[in-house]
């Protein structure tokens, strides 16, 4: 995920000065790194790293993945959508909570995985050349 789908995702209902506000920069700033238009020979300076996180409500880590990835920089990382916009009062749930979260995913995604596994080995049996005819 790059910076901008990183802002998208996180947004809610808030206008771009809402997001220039709660990152402590201007509004141009804000538009351009909403629209993927910054300038990206220049990775953000620390400050503007911690207002971003600050604006999208996840931590910075999630912030210098983005911005990593939109300057075409692999991080590695490869980590769930949902775990990337975890905003950082998730590390204080209870036991309790995360269990019931993940429950919640398991039992929400099943059918959704099961049908992505279906439909990819619908294409594969596409792709699978039958036993070819001798003459």
């Amino acid at each position: 995920m790059d910076l901008s789908e990183l802002i998208a995702a996180t947004r809610g209902e808030r206008t771009q000065g809402d997001l220039a506000k709660d990152a402590g920069m201007s509004l141009q700033n804000m538009q351009q790194y909403v629209a993927g238009g910054y300038p990206k020979t220049n990775f953000p300076d620390a400050k503007t790293l911690a207002g971003l996180a600050r604006a999208c409500r996840v931590d910075v880590w999630t912030v210098i993945k983005a911005t990593a990835e939109t300057l075409g920089i692999r991080t590695g990382a490869d980590e769930s959508k949902l775990v990337a916009l975890l905003p950082p009062e998730s590390a204080y749930l209870t036991d309790e909570a995360i269990a019931a979260i993940r429950t919640l995913i398991i039992t929400s995604g099943r059918p959704v995985m099961e049908a992505a596994q279906e439909a990819d080995a619908a294409r594969a049996a596409k792709k699978t050349p039958g036993p070819r005819k001798s003459r």
